[in-house]
């Protein structure tokens, strides 16, 4: 099992490298230089996106994305990397003016959310009450990564910051992201769980050909459980 794990101070000198070369590549060969994909990659394994820091959805504030109504709140959500779609997983509730509500809810509900065609589906039941929530997601066309499809949502930082976290070379288009950091941890075939800050994820691959090709489904079972003594 490969980790996928890169210097950070190294690779900011080289995306800064890579950026000044292309401004001078701009400059002298004109426009049409600058039509390429929105990702490439450098020798080192790294990806440089066209996706400005300002647009990104994680570090910058892009008018279209959602994700600004659920910033800052300890909760955790099932996300695709390859359309930014995602599904918040409720587990500490939160009034409409975003404080948490510190009371007994007394009731565990079951919802069932797709993100439209050929997008993923989650059926999510959170227990507010003692902290945890079940969680099963049927992946669809997220069972692969598309680097070009994630470039188009995040800067050349936080798309190499996503990708260094994970321990092998083909990580799944799907992932958990917090909300009160912002940061996203893909799943993989051979994590069955992990540590996300105040969060434990279990994880549970299943597979299985069908008609319309390979099957890929996930169970998650996933508990709040921040530090009790510091």
């Amino acid at each position: 099992m490969t980790r996928i794990k890169r210097n950070k101070f190294g690779m900011g000198i080289l995306v800064a490298f890579i950026c000044l070369c292309a401004v001078g590549c701009h400059d002298s060969g004109g426009d049409q230089d600058m039509q390429m994909e929105a990702i490439s990659e450098t020798e080192e394994g790294l990806y440089i996106s066209n996706t400005a820091p300002e647009k990104c959805y994680l570090c910058g504030t892009p008018e279209q994305s959602l994700l600004p109504f659920y910033e800052g709140q300890t909760n955790l959500g099932i996300i695709s990397l390859n359309t930014f779609e995602f599904v918040p997983i409720e587990i500490n509730r939160y009034d409409d003016y975003g404080n948490l509500i510190e009371e007994p809810a007394g009731f565990s509900t079951t919802s069932m959310q797709n993100t439209g065609e050929n997008g993923f589906t989650a059926y999510i039941t959170p227990n507010h009450d003692r902290g945890y929530a079940n969680a099963t997601i049927y992946f669809e066309n997220d069972k692969e990564l598309n680097i070009d499809e994630a470039a188009d949502f995040l800067c050349t930082e936080c798309l190499n910051q996503t990708l260094e976290e994970c321990w092998n070379d083909d990580p799944f288009g799907m992932g958990v992201i917090n909300f009160e950091t912002e940061e996203i941890r893909l799943l993989e075939r051979n994590i069955t769980a992990f540590m996300f800050d105040d969060f434990y994820v279990s994880c549970d691959l299943r597979t299985s050909d069908d008609s319309d090709g390979d099957s890929h489904q996930m169970d998650l079972l996933i508990f709040y459980c921040p530090e009790r003594y510091q």
